[in-house]
């Protein structure tokens, strides 16, 4: 009898340290990964002249354009070659400005009412062209 009590005791902790290892070497179902929705929206810049730029933005469709207002920073313009870009989750703006004295060119990011706008990337001295091709 006693033999038979110690193999329960014996199994029934053998089956407690399987469940442990079973429960620490599982995939965790965390759902904190990075990821954001799609919103459908384009960006695009209408220009009037290299220092009157108008930021726009609107559905896959064409619908429901906005204006968005963006001042630049003082001094420097857009290129009609350089377009604006949106992050992916639509509450960011980047585009590339010229330094009017320098003809340095800069990355840019504001929010999409324009504001904090903020020079996130320098260009190299001497550095011709940039182009801005897509956040993500």
């Amino acid at each position: 009898m006693k033999k038979i009590l110690l193999g329960t005791v014996f199994l029934t902790f053998f089956a407690i340290s399987i469940l442990l290892v079973q429960i620490s070497c599982s995939k965790s179902t965390d759902q904190s990964t990075n990821t954001t929705t799609q919103i459908n929206k384009i960006v695009f810049a209408q220009f009037s002249n290299p220092t009157s730029v108008s930021f726009r933005i609107c559905n896959y469709d064409g619908s429901a354009v906005q204006h968005l207002n963006v001042p630049l920073p003082s001094g420097y313009n857009l290129l009609t070659i350089h377009h604006p870009v949106l992050s992916p989750d639509g509450t960011k703006l980047f585009f590339v400005a010229v330094n009017n004295a320098s003809g340095q060119r800069s990355i840019f990011t504001c929010d999409i009412t324009g504001a904090n706008i903020t020079k996130i990337i320098y260009a190299d001295a001497g550095l011709q062209e940039m182009q801005l091709g897509g956040a993500y």
